[in-house]
């Protein structure tokens, strides 16, 4: 009877740790970002569910501010986590800008550029020793997600090398008019999934 309950519960732990979150609902309707893969419309609202190592950790919660800011001579738009971090982006023609903020120069990385073909590569930015890549992967008109469609996908596969050497890459998928819904990754080879739940875009 004890060795039934320990497998009992066993299975209630695994069947626990392996259901993961889904896209539950996107509100885009109206939206003045539709084309935009980082829509910057203040108040839209994107929530994520974080999985390190197959295991939950803490969410982020992630809204668009009503104002922008500067760094280096560049105008980024302002994103507010839960945790009270930011977020910086910004769009040249179909090149997105990301701001590596935990840097202290500040330093930028083209993380998706929209008019590359399939499998061509580019240098997104280099922060010290670190060089960042992006391949894109995949080009995809619709993708259903749990019931969901998205449109205009686009699936980039991201490399970090220090000195050389690789130290992490992965995927990271973006929908046209909602922006980054899913990424998996290998930060020092531990796995990091990132899956977006809902998103209000204004």
């Amino acid at each position: 009877m004890k060795l039934l309950t320990i497998l009992s519960f066993s299975i209630l732990i695994l069947n626990t740790a392996c259901k993961k979150s889904k896209l539950e609902s996107i509100n885009n309707v109206g939206s003045i970002d539709s084309l935009s893969y980082q829509p910057a419309v203040s108040g839209s609202t994107w929530k994520y569910d974080n999985y390190l190592s197959g295991v939950k950790s803490p969410g982020k919660t992630t809204i668009c501010q009503n104002f922008d800011t500067s760094f280096n001579s560049k105008i980024y738009d302002v994103y507010l986590n839960n945790d009270g971090s930011y977020n910086y982006s910004r769009k040249e023609v179909d090149k997105y800008y990301y701001v590596l903020s935990t840097s202290t120069n500040k330093t930028e990385l083209c993380a998706l550029d929209v008019a590359k073909n399939i499998n061509e590569t580019w240098i997104g930015g280099i922060n010290g020793s670190d060089t960042y890549k992006y391949t894109i992967k995949e080009k995809l008109s619709t993708l259903v997600v749990n019931g969901i469609t998205l449109k205009n996908v686009i699936k980039v596969y991201n490399e970090r090398y220090e000195n050389g050497i690789l130290k992490d890459d992965g995927y990271i998928w973006y929908a046209q008019g909602i922006g980054n819904f899913k990424t998996e990754l290998k930060i020092n080879t531990i796995p990091l999934e990132i899956i977006l739940t809902a998103a209000d875009i204004k």
